[in-house]
C-alpha cells in the first residue's frame, strides 16, 4: 500500500467524531467538565493537527481544550494558524496568540512585536475558553482534567494558579484509555507503518555483510524506510549489533563480523502514528549453537502469543503463557512485559501492556505489539516483535516475524 492512499487530512470527519466520542466518554466517566491537553499526542488526537511548535520547542506552544459537550478548541501561535485551518478537523475552533514573527495577515500598524511570546500565552486563552464555556455544576465548582506530565514547571504553576477556583485532576491515564480502541482509520495507518517497517528491515537484513559498520546498518535501514514512507515525520531505530546490547542514537564505531546477531527495532512514524516491530538475524551462514537456542526459546514464547491472542483473553494470562514457553531460567530471564498498545503517543510503548498484573481482556479494536526480547553482552541481543489488531473473532497480524535467524 502506498502512503498516498491516505488523505493529507488524517482525521476523516467520522474518524474525528469517534475520537472525540472516546474523549467525551472518559469525561463523563470521571465526572469532568473539560480537558486541557498539552501533549503533542493530545493535541493531534483531538484536533487532527500536529503542532510543530508544541513538539519541537519544549514550550507549551499549543493546547487543546475539549468540553463535555464534545466541542474542541485548538489554541496555538499565529504562525501555525494557516496550517491548522488546512489540516485540523473543520469542527475545531481555532484561537491564536501573537508571536514575534512578521506575518502580513497578522500585522497591526504601530504595534511592536514581543521578542518571544509569554510562556502563559496559550494558557491564558485556554483558561478564558473554560470561563466562557463551562457552566457551574451542582456545587458550583467545575472539574477540569489536565495533562500535567507535558507542562514544564513555569507553565504548570501558572495553569494551576489560574485554575484555583476549579477542581483539577491529572488525566494522563484517562487519555491512554480513551485511545486504546482504535478507529478503522487508525488501524489502517498503524498497519501501513508496521508493514513499511517490516519491508525496510527485511531489505536491510539482506544487505548487511561482514565488514560493514554500525553506521552502515543505520544508513541502510533509514534509506529503505524513507523509500516506503517519504513523508515520515520520524524514523526510530533502537538497533543493537553483536555484543552491544545498548541501542545508539549516534551509532558507535563497530565492524560487523560473521556470526554477529543484529536486532533491528522501531520503524517510521507517518500521519501522526507510530510503528514498532523488531527483526533479529545472524550475519553469515553460521550461528553459535547457544545463540540459536536462545532464539528458538524466544520463538516458542512468541509463537504461543501469536496462537493464543484474541478477544476475551486476559493480558496477564497471555503473559504467563509466553513466559512459561520461553523457559530460559538459567539466565534468570524475567521481563516486565511481552508487548504493549501502540498509537499516536510520544512514546511507542503505551498501556495496556501484556504484563503479569494486567487482568483486563483483549478487546476488538485494540492494536498491540507482541514482543519477546533478550539482551546480553555475553550472548548477544534479540527481539521478535510484530503488530496486530484484535478483531471480533480473532486477530489480524500486520507483520510476520521469522522462526529463523537466517535471512
Amino acid at each position: 500500500m502506498s502512503d498516498q492512499a491516505f488523505s493529507r487530512n488524517t482525521n476523516h470527519p467520522t474518524d474525528h467524531a469517534i475520537k472525540i466520542g472516546n474523549i467525551v466518554n472518559q469525561l463523563r466517566l470521571h465526572h469532568q467538565d473539560a480537558w486541557i491537553l498539552s501533549s503533542p499526542a493530545g493535541i493531534f488526537y483531538t484536533t487532527g493537527f500536529q503542532s510543530g511548535l508544541s513538539r519541537g520547542t519544549g514550550r507549551t506552544g499549543a493546547l487543546s481544550v475539549v468540553t463535555a459537550d464534545g466541542e474542541v478548541h485548538l489554541v496555538l501561535a499565529e504562525f501555525e494558524a494557516e496550517a491548522a485551518r488546512l489540516i485540523a478537523d473543520p469542527s475545531v475552533h481555532i484561537e491564536t496568540y501573537p508571536v514575534w514573527i512578521y506575518i502580513e495577515e497578522y500585522s497591526t500598524p504601530g504595534v511592536a512585536k514581543e521578542v518571544q511570546p509569554a510562556d502563559d500565552a496559550a494558557i491564558n486563552i485556554a483558561v478564558d475558553i473554560l470561563k466562557r464555556t463551562l457552566k457551574p455544576g451542582g456545587d458550583g465548582t467545575p472539574r477540569v482534567g489536565i495533562q500535567t506530565t507535558w507542562l514544564n514547571y513555569t507553565t504548570g504553576r501558572d495553569l494551576l494558579g489560574q485554575l484555583a477556583a476549579y477542581e483539577v485532576e491529572d488525566i494522563e491515564s484517562a487519555f491512554y484509555e480513551a485511545r486504546v480502541i482504535k478507529t478503522p482509520d487508525e488501524v489502517a495507518k498503524l498497519r501501513f507503518n508496521a508493514q513499511a517497517a517490516e519491508a525496510a528491515m527485511n531489505l536491510t537484513a539482506r544487505a548487511v555483510v561482514p565488514g560493514m559498520s554500525t553506521r552502515d546498518v543505520y544508513a541502510i535501514y533509514k534509506k529503505h524506510c524513507l523509500e516506503r514512507t517519504p513523508n515520515a515525520t520520524e524514523l526510530t531505530g533502537f538497533h543493537t549489533i553483536g555484543h552491544h546490547f545498548s541501542p545508539y542514537f549516534d551509532p558507535a564505531d563497530y565492524t560487523i563480523r560473521r556470526g554477529d546477531i543484529i536486532r533491528l527495532d522501531g520503524g517510521p512514524y507517518t500521519y501522526g502514528y507510530k510503528s514498532d516491530i523488531a527483526r533479529t538475524f545472524v550475519v553469515g551462514d553460521e550461528v553459535d549453537s547457544e545463540n540459536q537456542r536462545i532464539y528458538d526459546r524466544l520463538w516458542e514464547g512468541f509463537h504461543y502469543g501469536v496462537e493464543h491472542a484474541g478477544p476475551g483473553v486476559r493480558f496477564s494470562d497471555l503473559y504467563k503463557g509466553i513466559a512459561e514457553r520461553i523457559h530460559l531460567d538459567e539466565y534468570a530471564y524475567v521481563r516486565g512485559h511481552f508487548g504493549h498498545s501502540i498509537s499516536c503517543g510520544e512514546v511507542g510503548e503505551e498501556a495496556p501492556f501484556i504484563a503479569p498484573n494486567e487482568d483486563r481482556p483483549l478487546e476488538p479494536g485494540m492494536v498491540l505489539c507482541l514482543e519477546t526480547p533478550f539482551y546480553s553482552s555475553k550472548h548477544q541481543t534479540y527481539n521478535i516483535e510484530d503488530t496486530f489488531v484484535v478483531t471480533e473473532d480473532g486477530v489480524e497480524f500486520f507483520t510476520h516475524a521469522s522462526p529463523s535467524l537466517h535471512v
